[in-house]
């Protein structure tokens, strides 16, 4: 025998595969054929056992096969019926395994080689054969169905006959008719074959026009005589042969008397030596009214393309343009003599051209269609040559649809395209966004449109490392316009102050209304704070220029307030936040008409929350209390006059006083219900006062209010329905407001002094000094008395101006009936020297609570009675 090396170069060149397994089924040798097409290395696996390989092999049956060979010297061929791959061997060429997974014819022997036996394992690819077997087995099973479907084609042949719609006459060489199948007998009145065998083609056959009739007859007559008999030498083809005759369109009537439009086919059947002509006869009258609608809408089509508010075209492969409608020519300009020469890209506006046509070669590539919005150029076509016209484009935006069109092939041979004009819609949307951005009144950007391009200077600047300022505006004395002119004024004042700053800062900055009369300023360079400081000055002057109002001028101040980037903030909320309390310093020092922001106003600011926070617990547990003084006694204890303050008994901080802590409350939501509970202490005041001393008939309780706490919505409401629900007299009840915050809210306060003092409540104004206020206005004012400021009385002793405007108060309240108060001694002496003729010195002591000044007054009350006495 040979020796193993000869034996695997022998079995290397076979065309076969071929492995060696040894006593312990593991591999010793396989050939090339087979190493070539097995998925795994399998040259790189030898002396592996084949179940490791081959994981598909394990406790299979050719294994088993493999062990009675080693074992038992018994040989083995494996059926390809049974399994038809049982190695995983795959066609080398394939791209896919998968799919071309090996048939295989499989022998097994046992083979002798020196002293140890091995099993051969022989492989043949029989995919080719079982392949061919198969077709075979599809001839022979095709060729049974032919042969069974053969034998009931003749049954069914007739039934179709007899179940078809169109009408189908036979007939015999002398003119009668052989057969008709249903249709044929209810068309033309024939109740069955024994009638219809008794007619003549020519008689079932009449029509509604003479000329068609004997067309007709002619016709049937000529196909009649083919039909005939005739000698050998005769038989030459017709010059109509029976698969050539031509359909006849006319029109003939059914056995109802109707003339129905038909279409009338003639067939001459040869069938074992007989000639036969068969007719189809088919109603049109379904065919005719669907033509006529075709026609109609493929007009209406034509008109609506025509008159369509869209550009249709259509263009080639390379996207020239083949077709256009009328109102694509309109969008752009072109004419119809050089379209040949029009490309539909170089429609689209330069700067965006090359983008689209990007778009476009991918959606052709992705076989997709394309849907862009762009600007679209329109033409003027001279000698072929698409230039702008005038020298400019005359700029359309359009919406186009493109769609690519397939031949036969599957290729783009074209596409149809829309033009939708956009314009109007564009230029709705550029509104709607200048409206999103832009206030409607002034048109400067909006609160919206300054933070985002806050946003974007604050990156700007922290990536170059340079600082801008922001500047919180808000306008002094703009309520009083509104109220008292009316917002129509308001609006020309806030136009006319915004054209001011957008003139004075429109190469340098960004101006802001950010709602109501607040506005912004973001100045985005500056070399030091002494240019912010003039340019907060410049602001301040403009602001305070005049604006006529219904030949009326009329002037505002404006607080600013000022925070720097990245000094006093690390973001654009922190910037905002520090400018607002800039501002809110600026607006309680009136002296001072701009401010830096610095941090002790953060300090500031958190406390004022923590005393909100504490306020607003005070109110709801009504930590308040009244504190009462009585300021004169006087006509037989008939009249007192009581001066009333609330005081707040805090947990921590003891009693605290209410200037101290009113002002904190300005911009808060307590303000509402702190005068609620102010309103109720004095009118339980009044009520424990009246019912201790009933013999008190003119009491006076005074109380003072801040400006904001009466401008609260719905204040002389809040007023009446708690004096209704204690039922107090409301001619005890005397306000006070002083006469700076009468003067700055004069429009807005005027008409809530009118409701007061309808109510009966009479009003005072505290701190006169004639310094805020002008005489004139006080005779627009419902108010009782007036209280002098000591600094007045004081200065005008030796100042000829203050004496002039003491004498002219005191004639005024004279004149009005205007009581005078004033707390010093002396003051009272001044009034009666300048002929003040209602004077009242008040004096309040120190104040105490309820139930001590009853008790208090009682004794004053008790002198005043013995004094009299």
């Amino acid at each position: 025998m040979p020796n193993e090396a000869t034996y695997k170069a022998v079995l290397d060149s076979l065309d076969i595969g071929v492995l060696l397994l040894d006593q312990d089924l593991r591999l010793v040798h396989v050939n090339a054929w087979l190493s070539n097409r097995c998925a795994v290395p399998v040259a790189a696996l030898i002396n592996q056992p084949i179940g490791s390989i081959f994981p598909t092999l394990k406790n299979s049956f050719l294994l088993e096969c493999c062990n009675d060979a080693l074992h038992q010297g018994l040989p083995k061929k494996l059926s390809n019926t049974l399994d038809a791959s049982p190695l995983p061997l795959y066609d080398p060429n394939a791209i896919n395994e998968g799919e071309h997974l090996l048939q295989q014819s499989i022998a097994i022997r046992p083979i002798e080689s020196k002293d140890r036996r091995l099993c051969e394992i022989v492989v043949r690819d029989v995919t080719k054969n079982v392949i061919k077997e198969n077709w075979l087995k599809r001839i022979a099973t095709n060729f049974r169905h032919e042969s069974q479907q053969k034998d009931t084609s003749l049954a069914q042949f007739a039934q179709i006959i007899e179940n078809a719609t169109d009408a189908i006459l036979v007939v015999a060489s002398d003119g009668h008719l052989d057969m008709a199948n249903g249709a044929a007998k209810h068309f033309f009145g024939l109740h069955d074959d024994a009638t219809a065998i008794t007619k003549q083609v020519n008689d079932i056959f009449t029509s509604h026009h003479q000329w068609q009739r004997q067309e007709l007859r002619t016709q049937l007559q000529q196909l009649i005589e083919e039909l005939q008999p005739r000698p050998e030498h005769q038989k030459t083809s017709s010059a109509n042969p029976s698969n050539r005759i031509p359909a006849l369109a006319t029109q003939i009537k059914n056995h109802a008397g109707q003339v129905v439009p038909v279409q009338i086919r003639f067939a001459i059947s040869h069938h074992f030596g007989h000639r036969k002509l068969i007719i189809t006869v088919r109603d049109c009258t379904d065919q005719a009214e669907t033509e006529q609608n075709f026609y109609a809408s493929e007009n209406r089509f034509q008109t609506l393309a025509k008159l369509a508010p869209v550009g249709i075209f259509r263009t080639c492969e390379r996207g020239v343009i083949r077709y256009a409608n009328e109102t694509w020519f309109q969008l752009t300009g072109a004419d119809d003599s050089h379209l040949d020469r029009l490309s539909w890209l170089s429609l689209v506006a330069e700067n965006s051209r090359e983008t689209i046509e990007l778009k476009w070669q991918a959606s052709k590539a992705n076989r997709l269609g394309l849907r862009e919005e762009f600007k679209l150029i329109k033409q003027n076509l001279n000698s072929g040559q698409a230039k702008p016209l005038d020298g400019h484009h005359d700029a359309t935006w359009v919406l186009c649809n493109l769609m690519p069109e397939y031949d036969n092939q599957e290729h783009v041979h074209g596409f149809v395209g829309i033009f939708t004009d956009i314009t109007q819609q564009r230029s709705n949307q550029e509104a709607i966004e200048r409206m999103a951005y832009h206030d409607a009144l002034t048109g400067l950007p909006n609160r919206r449109y300054f933070n985002d391009t806050l946003e974007q200077h604050i990156r700007l600047n922290r990536r170059a490392q340079t600082a801008f300022a922001l500047f919180a505006l808000d306008l002094n004395g703009f309520k009083q316009i509104n109220d008292t002119l009316g917002h129509d004024a308001g609006d020309i004042v806030l136009k006319a102050i915004a054209e001011r700053l957008q003139k004075l800062l429109r190469e340098s900055a960004t101006v802001a209304r950010i709602g109501g009369d607040e506005f912004n300023v973001m100045i985005p360079e500056f070399e030091e704070l002494g240019a912010l400081e003039i340019i907060a000055q410049r602001i301040g002057e403009i602001v305070r220029e005049p604006t006529v109002l219904d030949g009326h001028e009329v002037s505002l101040s404006t607080s600013i307030g000022i925070a720097l980037f990245p000094t006093d903030a690390a973001n654009s909320h922190e910037l905002i936040k520090n400018a607002d309390l800039a501002l809110y310093n600026a607006k309680d020092n009136k002296e001072l008409p701009f401010v830096f922001f610095d941090k002790a106003m953060n300090q500031k600011a958190t406390s004022n929350r923590n005393l909100l926070v504490d306020l607003e617990t005070a109110i709801a547990d009504e930590q308040f209390d009244l504190q009462l003084s009585s300021t004169d006694i006087s006509n037989g204890a008939n009249y007192v006059v009581v001066q009333a303050m609330l005081s707040w008994q805090h947990n921590n901080w003891g009693t605290i006083q209410q200037p101290n802590f009113i002002k904190a409350m300005e911009r808060s939501r307590l303000i509402k219900p702190f005068n609620l509970l102010s309103l109720e202490l004095i009118c339980q005041a009044l009520q424990s006062l009246h019912r201790h001393l009933p013999e008190l008939t003119n009491l006076k309780l005074i109380f003072q209010w801040q400006a904001f706490q009466l401008l609260q919505p719905g204040f002389s409401q809040d007023v009446a329905t708690v004096i209704r629900r204690y039922n107090v007299p409301t001619r005890w009840l005397q306000f006070e407001i002083s006469e700076q915050a009468a003067n700055d809210y004069f429009g807005s306060l005027l008409p809530i002094f009118l409701q007061l003092n309808r109510l009966g409540v009479q009003l005072t104004l505290t701190e006169f000094s004639g310094a805020h206020l002008p005489l004139q206005k006080i005779t627009q004012l419902p108010i009782a008395a007036v209280e002098i400021n000591p600094v007045l009385l004081d200065y005008g002793t030796n100042h000829r101006a203050s004496q002039l405007q003491l004498s002219s108060l005191c004639d005024l309240c004279n004149r009005l009936g205007i009581v005078i108060h004033t707390r010093t001694p002396n003051g009272l002496t001044q009034l009666r020297n300048h002929g003040c003729q209602q004077s009242q010195l008040l004096e309040p002591g120190a104040g105490l609570a309820m139930d001590a000044f009853i008790e208090q007054l009682k004794l004053a009350i008790k002198a005043a009675n013995g004094r009299s006495a």
